[in-house]
Parts: structure tokens; C-alpha cells; sequence
């Protein structure tokens, strides 16, 4: 395998994109559309891209971030670890964001 990877590594690296692409794509995929969806019947284009990058670099940024650590150095060991390790911390956090925008979309304030 290693020796394919040397040889082929844009070939690999655009397979591991689709494959990733796959695995997420169901993941985001509903939110994306109920967000379309309310940008369309309750907003104007401008709010409505503005909306959109925010959300898409929410979505990109962690992503993006965690690719270039790995790529220059980070262990994907210590990655794993400290996932882990702040699973607690993590799992609130998110919950607290979705709360809150439930809330603000409910205010009909987003």
C-alpha cells in the first residue's frame, strides 16, 4: 500500500476525498437543505449568503484545520487521544451551539 501511495498520491488522495465526501455527505446533507430551505421562503439573497458562508465555514474550518495539523506533524494518535479524553466537553459544546441556534431560529432572530 505504501508503495502505491508514493505513486500514485493524487490518485489517493482524491479517492479518500470521495470516500469521505460519502460518509458526510448524509450527515450534513438534511441541515444543508433545511437551511436552503428557510433562506428561501424567510429571507433575502444577501442574508441568505451570508447564512451560507457562515454556515459552510463551520462545517469546513474544523475540518481544514485538523487536515493541515495532521499534514505537518500532529500525531493521529494524540488526535484520538485527546478526542477521547474530551469527549464530555466536546459533546456539551455542541449541544449547547444547536441549542442555541434552535432558539434563535425559533425567535425567528436567525
Amino acid at each position: 500500500m505504501s508503495r502505491m501511495g508514493e505513486k500514485n498520491l493524487l490518485l489517493l488522495s482524491f479517492l479518500a476525498g470521495g470516500m469521505f465526501s460519502l460518509v458526510k455527505a448524509p450527515c450534513v446533507g438534511a441541515i444543508y437543505l433545511s437551511i436552503l430551505s428557510m433562506l428561501a421562503l424567510r429571507t433575502d439573497v444577501a442574508r441568505g449568503i451570508v447564512y451560507m458562508g457562515i454556515y459552510n465555514l463551520g462545517l469546513l474550518l474544523p475540518v481544514v484545520c485538523l487536515g493541515l495539523l495532521l499534514a505537518f506533524g500532529l500525531s493521529p494518535t494524540k488526535v484520538t487521544e485527546f478526542r477521547e479524553r474530551r469527549r464530555v466537553e466536546i459533546r456539551l459544546t455542541t449541544g449547547l451551539i444547536l441549542i442555541t441556534l434552535a432558539l434563535l431560529m425559533q425567535l425567528r432572530i436567525v
